[in-house]
């Protein structure tokens, strides 16, 4: 009797002792009940303005400039016309005219310029010019060495200006110096020197 009593006291203890504890021993946890997990580190997402910077930063697409190509003699002045129908002695007569105009006056006031002007009317003068009757091969070499002297010396700013023909006078006209320099382009540098004054004289006229 008293074992039993002894064995009733036992049981009754240890169903109070599991009652205790947060969750009794005989009871399963509760589905619902809340673990804590350690939470997953999310990969940090590039700030907007970075990605904005980069596209900015982009190296930027290649950009074609058209640059403004040296003018061709042929391209605006037909020098056979001219040699045709113009004596070297009427270029030079107009010459006169243009270089009476302000602007005529104001470049001879260069010493520089004028040294050259006058040196090309000279060849001008000479009596072998007075008739020469160059044929086509000598003027296709005049413009040839025209054109690439004018390709060499003139700068593209100088090539789209309004008053380009000035320019392209002068050049000439300096060029035609220095190739009578040179044995065996007596001819040719007269050539190039009457392009250079025709240039000259349009250049003239227009900022009359």
């Amino acid at each position: 009797m008293k074992k039993s009593i002894t064995v009733c006291l036992l049981g009754a203890t240890l169903m109070l002792g599991g009652c205790a504890r947060q969750y009794p021993v005989f009871n399963q946890m509760p589905t619902n009940a809340y673990i804590p997990q350690a939470e997953k580190a999310k990969p940090a997402e590039a700030p907007i303005q970075a990605q904005e910077v980069a596209v900015f930063n982009e190296a930027p697409s290649q950009v074609t400039v058209q640059q403004t190509e040296a003018p061709s003699v042929s391209e605006n002045l037909q020098v056979s016309a001219v040699l045709e129908k113009n004596t070297p002695k009427q270029i030079d007569k107009q010459l006169d005219k243009a270089l009476a105009s302000a602007a005529g006056q104001k470049l001879m006031a260069n010493p520089a310029m004028a040294e050259r002007i006058q040196k090309v009317r000279t060849m001008l003068a000479q009596p072998e010019v007075q008739n020469m009757q160059p044929n086509q091969a000598e003027i296709s070499k005049a413009q040839k060495l025209a054109d690439k002297t004018i390709k060499k010396h003139m700068s593209p700013s100088a090539a789209k200006a309004l008053n380009r023909n000035l320019t392209l006078g002068l050049i000439l006209i300096g060029a035609a110096v220095i190739l009578a320099l040179i044995p065996g382009l007596g001819l040719v540098s007269t050539i190039v020197g009457v392009i250079g004054l025709v240039f000259l004289i349009l250049g003239l006229i227009n900022m009359a």
